[in-house]
């Protein structure tokens, strides 16, 4: 697959997760932005590959960037691993 359409494919499946989730997380007001629970840096891509970084349980709806952060929980080793065992749990289980 070349990495234009793995792009596409990843920005497709995020705007189709923020139709689905339209409330901010944090407050409830509409959301307007995507956020990874694990972020999306190039380190984590290579560490825990694009199945977990974009996957729906690591992503979450927010309505702006201080919401962001608050749903960040890459500098929490202990969250990062039981969010990465539950997201391989659950690509298991389809």
């Amino acid at each position: 697959m070349t990495r234009e359409r793995k792009k596409f494919e990843i920005d497709e499946h995020k705007r189709e997760f923020l139709s689905r989730n339209q409330v901010c997380e944090i407050c409830g007001k509409p959301a307007t932005q995507l956020a990874h629970r694990i972020p999306q840096t190039e380190t984590n891509l290579r560490i825990y590959g694009p199945s977990i970084i974009h996957h729906d349980l690591n992503l979450a709806a927010v309505c702006g960037l201080k919401h962001n952060a608050a749903v960040n929980i890459g500098r929490n080793p202990e969250a990062v691993k039981a969010l990465v065992l539950q997201i391989r749990r659950d690509n298991d289980a389809r």
